[in-house]
């Protein structure tokens, strides 16, 4: 065989290779990467994309698995819709006694009817379970 035909090998032999990988040594400070949401809503404003991302941040701090980046993402999609809903629910509060501006105590009832809800929701679970 001619020699540019012949696979080249590592000077010191292919038994050189390290096997295991070593654990990196940086001396660099780390920090957690910069969110990027490239399809960004123009509607959001930064502030409550800041409150989503740091309600989905303690969230996985407060998991009992670890939870990876692309999940936390996840839960950041999932809590803008979420977090949309519980405001319209407020505003709607807010008209319903006849004032303009959302105040703390529509988002309290609005959190109170949630949990009404919820509750009688859980009730006609059990029954039904009961009865079977």
């Amino acid at each position: 065989r001619p020699s540019w035909a012949r696979p080249r090998q590592h000077p010191r032999g292919p038994a050189m290779v390290a096997s295991v990988a070593a654990a990196r040594r940086s001396a660099r400070a780390t920090a957690p990467p910069r969110r990027f949401v490239p399809g960004g809503s123009a509607q959001t404003p930064e502030a409550v994309e800041d409150m989503v991302h740091g309600i989905a941040v303690e969230c996985a701090k407060a998991a009992s698995l670890p939870l990876s980046p692309s999940a936390v993402a996840e839960l950041e999609r999932s809590l803008g819709p979420a977090l949309e809903a519980f405001y319209t629910a407020a505003c709607a509060e807010a008209k319903s006694r006849g004032s303009d501006e959302v105040e703390e105590k529509d988002f309290e009832a609005v959190l109170d009817a949630y949990k009404k809800h919820r509750k009688s929701k859980g009730a006609t679970k059990g029954a039904k379970r009961a009865g079977k």
